[in-house]
């Protein structure tokens, strides 16, 4: 069966007869389509039905091609996108991780540098004090030394005996003057006393 034996309403025509061919078959066919009084054979309406049903599956399936062509389309165009973004956050990312790096590496010099000065400092500050207590010792030295010797003579001026022994000791020295100042303060007491 040929598809131009289709009438205009979509029904399939019978086939041609002998009398259909020929010359004039095209405007026969179109009178006879006009006309409606063929008769249609049995399996006609079923065929036109399921070609009807075909149709619209094929239909239906080409819509569902074009959906899933836009569908990858987009997809496509999204992983694009993504993928130019990932490789920019990479980029990025190598930038801010040169940088940490370099900074670890001043800081790491910083470290060092401020270490070095710290000792630097320490041993000049060591070397000021032994120059200023060198500065100081000396004055102190000889008034502490003088007041103890004079204590020691003032001590051996008053014990005969002590001149022939050896040098007396800063703790015998130390008593005996406390000695004398409590025996001085008992006789301002007394004294004290009888004046009134």
């Amino acid at each position: 069966m040929n598809y131009k034996d289709v009438d205009p309403e979509g029904s399939v025509c019978s086939q041609p007869t002998a009398s259909q061919t020929g010359e004039n078959f095209h405007s026969r066919k179109v009178t006879f389509a006009r006309s409606k009084h063929y008769g249609k054979c049995p399996n006609c309406e079923q065929l036109d039905l399921q070609l009807k049903k075909t149709s619209e599956q094929i239909q239906n399936i080409e819509e569902l091609l074009i959906s899933f062509q836009q569908q990858i389309e987009e997809q496509n165009l999204q992983n694009k996108k993504q993928i130019q973004k990932y490789e920019e956050l990479l980029i990025e990312m190598q930038i801010i991780s040169e940088k940490h790096h370099q900074e670890l590496i001043n800081n790491g010099i910083l470290q060092k540098q401020n270490i070095i000065f710290r000792k630097e400092i320490l041993k000049l500050e060591q070397e000021l004090s032994e120059i200023q207590s060198k500065n100081q010792e000396p004055s102190k030295r000889t008034s502490e030394q003088k007041f103890i010797e004079s204590l020691i003579q003032m001590f051996m001026s008053f014990h005969s005996k002590a001149q022939s022994q050896a040098t007396p000791q800063l703790k015998q020295v130390w008593k005996w003057l406390k000695q004398i100042v409590s025996e001085y303060a008992i006789l301002k007491q007394k004294e004290f006393q009888l004046h009134k």
